[in-house]
């Protein structure tokens, strides 16, 4: 389990009860004895509800179950039930729906593309870019997992990967490919992947030993014709589709062989919707 630090679940909560919960306060709620539950609203690929269950006890509440991420959850199902003063379950109800909501979408959007894509091939690897909304990369990469997909790169630190404004600013696409073993040498625990945006430069990469080709919005059938040559000349050399790729073309990718497909799309859309329903303890 990929596991949120308590620093930043902290920031989190404090975005939001800095400077206390007026409404609560003036009510004077603090004594009302309460019990909470979040509902989701849709079925679902359930994720944060960890954290959201941290944030509940850091205020003084208690928290009677809640779903393991990657856990699917229908329509109507309670994800976590708590209970506790008025007060706290109140200041920790928006922070945590909001944090269930955007993890969950992010999971649910991600499980969906990858079910899409493995009915086709089921051998194919689905990963996620880096591109997600600054400050909240913990969170998706948390997501993207449950989701069952992985990380495409988490870092520039973590994966080689050169991109054309790599190659264009240090001598050319013929001078990277033959500077290839050199590089090899100088990092041999990493593989090395170059992206390419047409059919030709793919068979350069592949043919001058790159571990890896990223085809950049390069279209179905011409990755199928990379994949096949790639088998050919360098059978440890792997094919990663990426570049616009959504829930509408993601088949068509799945169909061309290529070991792996990445994309942004699961960071981008509505968020899961989640009830919140709480009510006086007998």
């Amino acid at each position: 389990m990929y596991f949120i630090r308590e620093s930043i679940v902290d920031t989190i909560l404090e975005e939001d009860i800095r400077f206390g919960d007026l409404s609560t306060a003036l009510l004077d709620m603090k004594d009302v004895s309460a019990k909470a539950s979040f509902i989701a609203r849709q079925d679902c690929v359930v994720c944060g509800a960890d954290e959201a269950s941290r944030i509940i006890k850091k205020l003084g509440g208690a928290v009677s179950g809640f779903c393991e991420d990657g856990e699917r959850a229908k329509k109507g199902q309670t994800v976590i039930g708590a209970k506790g003063s008025a007060g706290v379950l109140h200041a920790a109800w928006k922070t945590s729906v909001n944090l269930l909501g955007y993890c969950s979408g992010i999971a649910t959007r991600t499980r969906t593309l990858l079910d899409a894509a493995r009915r086709i091939n089921p051998a194919v690897a689905l990963t996620t870019t880096r591109k997600t909304i600054p400050g909240t990369r913990d969170l998706s990469v948390k997501a993207v997992y449950a989701g069952g997909a992985m990380p495409h790169r988490l870092g520039l630190a973590e994966t080689v990967l050169f991109f054309r404004e790599h190659y264009d600013l240090s001598g050319g696409f013929s001078r990277l490919l033959a500077a290839i073993p050199r590089l090899r040498a100088e990092c041999p625990e990493k593989k090395l992947v170059v992206e390419v945006d047409n059919a030709e430069d793919a068979a350069r990469a592949v043919d001058a030993g790159a571990d890896g080709v990223q085809c950049d919005k390069v279209p179905p059938g011409q990755i199928k014709k990379i994949v096949k040559k790639a088998a050919a000349a360098a059978p440890r050399a792997f094919i990663i589709a990426t570049g616009g790729i959504t829930l509408d073309n993601i088949e068509a990718y799945a169909r061309t062989g290529a070991q792996v497909i990445a994309t942004s799309s699961v960071y981008f859309g509505p968020p899961v919707d989640f009830g919140f329903k709480i009510e006086k303890r007998r």
